[in-house]
């Protein structure tokens, strides 16, 4: 008997010695209309997806179920088209890519301090918006009009909303990747000589540019930074470039 409840014993330990070799699997969890990936390794929460695309308002939570909310994922709100308004809580540190693509109807966002980190494209396709900012306190970006740039404004991160021409401020040193990505409304663009580099797919789909004038600050151009722009007549490349993508 007490041999028979040895091995048991054993096998029992042996179970739970294997089962907790595997990694805790993540959850989801819904609240509002948001769906939210539960980590269980992390103790963090990610904003994953929406119940659907007709979602109007969204309020991030700073927690659920217990978790921190700390970031929003790629695709998260993409083509929520009747999303009016957004709230970014202090406990987001990341906004992934494409996280608000194709939300036409979102008029505002405020980018609070937390967030260190933004990925490409966060942003396309936000015809609507009209107003922008990140927090001045924000350790890694800034925002000026309609402009997204990185803290000390020498990398334009995006532009967004559908403005016909932006106005680069001179402390801009390169034109970050895909940072006018489908801005269909904009017409021309003034690029300051400041610039040295424009981005891969800087420009792409700019369906409405139909001249552009590169000063001869710009040395590097990468792969496909003027793709899709289908009205462009119009390019002048200086004799500085010495690298087209």
């Amino acid at each position: 008997m007490n041999i028979h409840f040895t091995t048991k014993v054993r096998y029992i330990l042996l179970l739970v010695s294997l089962f907790c070799a595997f990694p805790l699997w993540a959850d989801n969890y819904t609240k509002n209309g948001i769906v939210y990936e539960l980590d269980d390794a992390t103790q963090t929460a990610k904003v994953k997806d929406t119940e659907n695309n007709s979602i109007t308002t969204a309020k991030i939570e700073k927690r659920v179920a217990g978790y921190d909310v700390t970031s929003i994922g790629d695709y998260a709100f993409q083509y929520c088209s009747a999303l009016t308004s957004i709230n970014i809580p202090n406990s987001v540190t990341s906004i992934e890519r494409y996280a608000f693509s194709g939300c036409s109807a979102l008029t505002s966002i405020n980018i609070p301090n937390s967030v260190t980190s933004i990925g490409s494209s966060a942003f396309s396709g936000c015809s609507a918006l009209t107003s922008f900012s990140v927090d001045a306190s924000n350790p890694n970006y800034s925002s000026q009009g309609m402009m997204l740039f990185n803290k000390d404004k020498t990398q334009l991160v995006e532009a967004l909303g559908s403005l016909s021409s932006y106005d680069i401020p001179n402390s801009v040193t390169s034109i970050g990747d895909a940072a006018f990505y489908g801005c269909s409304a904009l017409t021309s663009i003034n690029i300051p000589n400041s610039v040295t580099s424009i981005g891969h797919y800087a420009f792409e789909d700019c369906s409405a540019l139909t001249s552009i004038n590169i000063p001869n600050s710009v040395t590097s151009i990468e792969s496909d930074a003027f793709r899709g722009c289908s009205a462009l007549t119009s390019i002048n490349i200086p004799n500085s470039v010495t690298s087209i993508g």
